[in-house]
């Protein structure tokens, strides 16, 4: 998500909430119109040890940020709206600090996933997401109060 809409959404003061750069595996991405959209990876596992033991990274890039109030959580639920739901997993930090959680390696969190089929003619696997493009033509309807 732009840090100026997560900040929009939240209510945040300035300065912009950090962001920590991360990334996470047993997801591919695909394209809702100009949105880019996590579907879970059903062939997780068995792809994810077969690419790593190939030395290729089949993580999906992004950045991290910590909701530190349920009622954050809330309203970035009613932004996503029922197109997406939420899935607990595991993020990778990729800024070579090092984390403290329960799981081995990253940080339990949630990510939002496309709510429907992950086979429908709504996603697209590509042109890939065009920051830039949403940026200018998408980002401002969201900053309107």
């Amino acid at each position: 998500m732009d840090l100026d809409v997560l900040q929009h959404i939240l209510g945040l003061p300035d300065p912009p909430p950090p962001l920590r750069p991360a990334k996470l595996r047993n997801y591919k991405m695909k394209m809702w119109g100009p949105y880019p959209t996590l579907i879970p990876n059903s062939s997780s596992s068995a792809v994810s040890k077969g690419n790593e033991s190939e030395g290729v990274d089949d993580a999906i890039p992004g950045k991290l940020y910590l909701v530190e109030h349920p009622a954050q959580f809330t309203l970035l639920e009613r932004y996503e709206t029922n197109a997406y739901t939420w899935h607990r997993c595991v993020a990778e930090f990729t800024d070579g600090t090092v984390c403290t959680s329960t799981a081995e390696s990253g940080f339990e969190c949630r990510v939002f996933v496309w709510a429907g089929d992950p086979d429908s003619s709504e996603l697209s696997d590509g042109p890939a997401f065009d920051l830039e493009r949403y940026q200018k033509y998408f980002k401002p309807k969201f900053l309107i109060r």
